[in-house]
């Protein structure tokens, strides 16, 4: 859910489909279009609330342009877990997770594809290949 954007400049009207997540994800990929730069908004995204709560402190929304690759993570500075978003957090890179309703937050500015992912750094190198391996078996399908 969108809980705060700063409407386009021109009138762009802000367009969103949503994908099927993949494996080693914790929603499904949100596709959005119609803003940029200067145009910040923030992104709710809910995650399975039965995770390991070990996991908690890296979830993050993760970003990618294309229909393919990997998702990077969009959020770069980590305001906590068990912070709902306010209006109080509007610049681009702030992200929380919000237990009470299983969802993690992220302000951008962002045209992409986004999903909610754990931070590639907890999940280990084996993990990162078999996700890795996973997405090249998609392309050549």
């Amino acid at each position: 859910s969108m809980l705060y954007g700063a409407g386009p400049a021109g009138g762009t009207t802000l367009s969103a489909s949503w994908l099927a997540g993949d494996v080693g994800q914790y929603s499904d990929i949100l596709s959005l279009s119609g803003t940029g730069a200067g145009n910040p908004f923030v992104l709710s995204m809910t995650f399975d609330p039965t995770i390991d709560s070990g996991l908690l402190t890296s979830l993050n929304i993760g970003r990618r342009s294309g229909s393919s690759g990997l998702f990077a993570p969009i959020g770069t500075t980590f305001q906590g877990v068990g912070v709902p978003w306010t209006s109080a957090f509007v610049t681009p890179g702030q992200y929380g997770v919000d237990t009470v309703t299983s969802t993690v937050w992220v302000v951008s500015d962002t045209n992409s594809q986004f999903v909610v992912v754990p931070e590639p750094a907890t999940l280990g190198f084996a993990a990162v290949a078999a996700i890795a391996g996973l997405a090249l078996l998609r392309r050549r399908g």
